[in-house]
């Protein structure tokens, strides 16, 4: 018996690029995401520097954007990662 496990997957690409003006809040939606096997769909964001403080994932379709202090300034690069059971 073979077993299969496809990774679940963003129906529609997620940009790779976006740009925050400083002092503004900004909400991104998420494209939606699947699991073929139809598998419960865990997301998680996790930002390099560590961006907790001022990008969260908000709920399982969007991501609010808050920066408001100097540190925040820069470029940040941000790992979306969508995992199964």
């Amino acid at each position: 018996m073979e077993l299969f496990n496809n990774p679940p997957y963003f129906i529609d690409k997620v940009p790779e690029n976006l740009t925050v003006k400083f002092n503004n809040s900004f909400e991104y939606f998420l494209p939606p995401y699947k699991d073929e096997e139809g598998s419960p769909i865990f997301l998680s964001l996790i930002g390099a520097p560590p961006v907790d403080a001022f990008i969260k994932l908000v709920d399982p379709l969007k991501i609010s954007i808050n920066a408001n202090k100097w540190t925040q300034l820069g470029l940040f690069k941000l790992n979306l990662t969508l995992t199964d059971t």
